[in-house]
């Protein structure tokens, strides 16, 4: 009876240390898997490796960047001489009233911006920029079409109800007066003064609404990121 006392007081020390020393060893490998698709908090993840730019890639990036700011200073300059530093400002910042439209549009073609949208050179949007540009009355799209020689067979005229805020008004007078502007300025074929608006209302505002150049039916709305 002793000695089996003995034996015990021996073992159960032994075997404590023992337990503790299994269990260390079972936290540094991590816990255990639910199953073969359940992986470990402690999982290793391999991440792709780094691969830097070449010097020709370094040097065309740098180039675009140069040019890109280049042509903004070229903006920023001209529209300062054109409209003034505080209207460039004001234009830029959304700080001139804007307008809400809700209702009817009409385009013939995509609501979206697409790669030829930007490809092209528009009235307030210049090669580069988007906008998705639309009208208040169908007659005035037709007024459009009929001017860049679409023919009617081809025509795809679509509607779409929308609510917009955000718009930059030039068919209010008084918005035309405080830029300096006539009608024939943003109607006419020359579109150096209007791609510049369009330069500068693309930062404080989401779109203009502007006269037909082409139809006294309807108003223009550009939107400059289209609809989604």
């Amino acid at each position: 009876m002793t000695r089996l006392f003995l034996c015990r007081s021996i073992l159960n020390p032994l075997t404590f240390i023992l337990s503790i020393v299994l269990s260390v060893a079972a936290c540094a490998k991590g816990p255990i898997s639910e199953g073969p698709n359940v992986p470990s908090e402690h999982s290793r993840v391999t991440l792709p490796p780094v691969v830097p730019l070449s010097s020709s890639e370094l040097s065309t990036d740098r180039e675009i960047a140069t040019s890109q700011l280049r042509q903004s200073e070229k903006v920023l300059g001209e529209a300062k001489s054109r409209f003034g530093n505080r209207n460039t400002n004001d234009l830029m910042n959304g700080n001139i009233p804007s307008k809400r439209y809700k209702g009817k549009l009409y385009r013939d073609g995509s609501w979206e911006v697409h790669s030829g949208n930007v490809a092209s050179d528009h009235r307030y949007s210049r090669v580069g920029k988007g906008g998705v540009y639309t009208s208040t009355n169908p007659k005035a799209v037709h007024a459009e079409l009929d001017h860049y020689g679409r023919p009617t067979n081809q025509r795809n005229i679509m509607d779409r109800d929308v609510d917009l805020d955000g718009l930059l008004d030039l068919t209010d007078p008084s918005v035309r007066k405080r830029l300096g502007l006539t009608l024939e300025d943003i109607a006419g074929d020359d579109y150096k003064t209007t791609q510049l608006l369009g330069d500068l209302a693309r930062r404080g505002y989401k779109g203009i609404m502007a006269p037909s150049a082409r139809s006294s039916d309807g108003v223009n709305i550009i939107v400059f990121e289209g609809f989604k």
